[in-house]
């Protein structure tokens, strides 16, 4: 399988404290984030994710459907939000 045409970077400025462990889940840490598709050159921030199953990246790879409500701009001010299926390194 290719590789996936988006990017996604996540990171985490906050520390845990000594007696407690910070808990995330893939959904939550995918949505709010910035997502661009190289090839429909589509961009916004992700609204909603969700693990899709049925769809093999290969090993360690999970797949997510998310939805992306897109950055606006002159050109295209009420753009409808899009789909996507982002590979996700678990």
């Amino acid at each position: 399988m290719s590789a996936p045409h988006g990017k996604i970077s996540i990171f985490n400025k906050r520390k845990a404290d000594n007696m407690s462990a910070l808990k995330y889940n893939i959904e939550t840490l995918l949505e709010g984030k910035y997502y661009h598709s190289r090839s429909r050159r589509l961009e916004g921030i992700i609204q909603y994710a969700e693990k899709r199953e049925g769809i093999w990246y290969g090993e360690g790879l999970e797949a997510y459907v998310i939805q992306v409500r897109p950055t606006y701009s002159s050109e295209s001010p009420l753009s409808k939000d899009f789909w996507a299926t982002v590979c996700v390194s678990a």
